[in-house]
């Protein structure tokens, strides 16, 4: 069994890193009920994070309403300079689910987008023990400060870029499911086992979906999938989708599991993700010049 890469930033991130991220304890999904925070700052990089206006779309689509809404809502606010909050806790183990895992963070920040995607985002990622990491991806290149990254900067240098630090933007966060790929969002809600109305997520009031999603049907609609969980992989994705009352997705919490044998050690995988503020005002820039320094 080929074990799957998950919550890993990206193939090319330095083995330093992820040796900083290690045996943390990541709280339970009933303990991470955070909102999203207010945009980062710092260097001029965001320059505002203001509510956007809120806008429905109708489905001309022949899928239930239930599914292609969210999808319709989420592609009207997928345009330049404009963003979405996100605040998540997610864990990777290896072996039995009670195993310590081998990987745990929460990430707060925010994400940027471009015509019908993500293009760029910053974010800070936090380990159990308080090791904060910041990322920002700008322009397709990837800045990267504190821990490792912070050690190696010569004085008077805020962020570090290098050839082993290069992350895709939907690899700022750590979500099993892109849900920033239309496509993908709608094959997941195709495949809705439950619609749960009355689901209160940050005071309000929502409609939670849920399914399971086999990891060969998502990769084959989705990029993000293909790259980090392998279309080969013969597992299921269990989704729950929260929505509100305008179509936007608050939160999105999925998990997958495999047990030990089968040729592997087995392993798994939590991420829980809130989201706020869709169509936000958002500017990703570059740091500038004489912040930034190359390391190898």
């Amino acid at each position: 069994m080929t074990f799957p890469r998950v919550c890993v930033v990206a193939a090319s991130v330095s083995l330093a890193l992820l040796a900083l991220t290690t045996q943390e304890v990541l709280p339970t999904p009933s303990q991470t009920g955070d909102v999203p925070t207010a945009p980062l700052q710092g260097d001029g990089a965001l320059a505002s994070a203001s509510r956007g206006s809120e806008v429905l779309a109708a489905s001309s689509h022949k899928l239930k309403p239930t599914v292609t809404r969210p999808v319709a809502v989420m592609r009207r606010y997928m345009a330049p300079g404009r963003g979405v909050r996100i605040s998540e806790a997610s864990k990777v183990w290896i072996g039995s689910p009670s195993a310590t895992p081998t990987s745990a963070f929460r990430v707060r920040g925010i994400l940027g987008f471009g015509p019908g995607r993500i293009v760029g985002g910053e974010i800070v990622r936090t380990t159990a023990s308080g090791k904060r990491f910041r990322f920002r991806v700008a322009s397709g290149v990837t800045y990267g400060s504190g821990g490792a990254w912070s050690h190696m900067l010569p004085p008077g240098k805020r962020w570090a870029v290098s050839s082993s630090l290069r992350l895709k933007p939907y690899q700022l966060s750590e979500q099993n499911i892109d849900i920033f790929e239309p496509a993908a969002l709608q094959k997941v809600l195709t495949t809705t086992r439950s619609v749960t109305p009355g689901q209160v997520v940050n005071g309000a009031p929502t409609t939670r979906h849920a399914g399971v999603i086999p990891v060969k049907a998502l990769c084959a609609v989705s990029m993000a999938c293909r790259e980090t969980l392998g279309s080969s992989n013969a597992y299921n994705i269990s989704w729950q989708i929260w929505v509100n009352r305008r179509g936007h997705i608050v939160r999105v919490f999925t998990r997958w599991a495999q047990a030990p044998g089968k040729g592997g050690p087995g392993g798994g995988s939590e991420v829980n993700t809130y989201y706020g503020y869709w169509g936000s005002k958002v500017t990703i820039k570059a740091p500038l010049p004489n912040e930034v320094a190359r390391v190898s």
